[in-house]
């Protein structure tokens, strides 16, 4: 779809890996909403289930034996990591 943009669940920037696990589509302005507020999904095998909690999204580099590394991004009730 011409108007998707692809999201790393976990950001590549802090390790997440680009990966089909590790990524969802969305519309432009979801993507900035998404960065902005610091939004984590989870993604399962058949849906993306978004926290709404602000800040969840890791803003530091994760160490490589953090299960986030390769998606699918946090399971609900994961703590924070800001």
């Amino acid at each position: 779809m011409p108007w998707c943009e692809v999201h790393h669940a976990v950001p590549w920037w802090v390790g997440g890996a680009s990966e089909l696990s590790n990524g969802t589509l969305l519309c432009s302005r979801h993507h900035h909403i998404v960065h902005n507020k610091g939004y984590l999904p989870f993604i399962s095998d058949r849906e993306v289930i978004w926290n709404l909690i602000p800040g969840r999204m890791p803003s530091k580099p994760l160490s490589p034996d953090d299960p986030r590394i390769h998606g699918p991004g946090a399971p609900p009730g994961y703590p924070a990591t800001g």
